[in-house]
């Protein structure tokens, strides 16, 4: 079997605000494993926001635990990817 993997990457570096963002996790043979994904959102008066999100994986599920004020809409779900969007 092979060993648990579990990464977070998004479709890009910058999102502008009110822009969909993408997130796309892949694992493999995972189970109850919790990934933070974090970013900074900045406003067209350079106003920053922070935010994270916990993502839990387990068995091929994903959920999106805590989510700082964005909501995640999953997209697609297999046994090994999760894509989820939520607004920047």
């Amino acid at each position: 079997m092979a060993a648990p993997v579990a990464t977070a990457t998004f479709s890009k570096s910058v999102y502008a605000p009110g822009e969909l963002m993408v997130l796309t996790i892949d694992h493999t043979d995972v189970d109850r494993a919790t990934i933070t994904v974090a970013g900074e959102v900045t406003d067209t008066t350079g106003a920053k926001g922070s935010w994270s999100a916990q993502v839990l994986v387990d068995e091929g599920t994903v959920a999106v635990t805590q989510a700082a004020g964005k909501t995640w809409a999953v997209q697609s779900a297999s046994r090994n990817q999760t894509v989820l969007t939520a607004t920047a």
